[in-house]
């Protein structure tokens, strides 16, 4: 899965550079918002704002540190990585896949 995600980012470029308000929306049209929360799992979405005033993407990964903050994935203009971010910018938006209903 995590390799998946890391593709998902190289490739997309609505999620590689610097999301716009259309990129957002498309999250937010193909995800369920969850609510900012303390639990997240591998594959969520979350969104932030990176100072000054920048919305940002980035994807939850299936790693955590020895604290158990998970980590995230995302490209914030130094190429795609794999770090412990979640908490570094205020929180916007968190967003999870439910598979639909047969």
């Amino acid at each position: 899965m995590r390799l998946l995600l890391f593709l998902l980012l190289l490739t997309t470029p609505l999620l590689a550079e610097q999301p716009t308000e259309q990129a957002l929306a498309l999250v937010k049209t193909a995800r369920s918002q969850v609510g900012v929360t303390t639990t997240y799992l591998p594959g969520d979405i979350v969104t932030c704002t990176v100072p000054p005033n920048l919305p940002h993407i980035m994807i939850v990964s299936d790693k955590k540190t020895p604290e158990g903050t998970p980590l995230v994935i995302h490209n914030i203009g130094s190429g795609t990585k794999e770090e412990n971010s979640l908490f570094s910018f205020p929180l916007t938006g968190h967003y999870r896949w439910f598979p639909a209903k047969p």
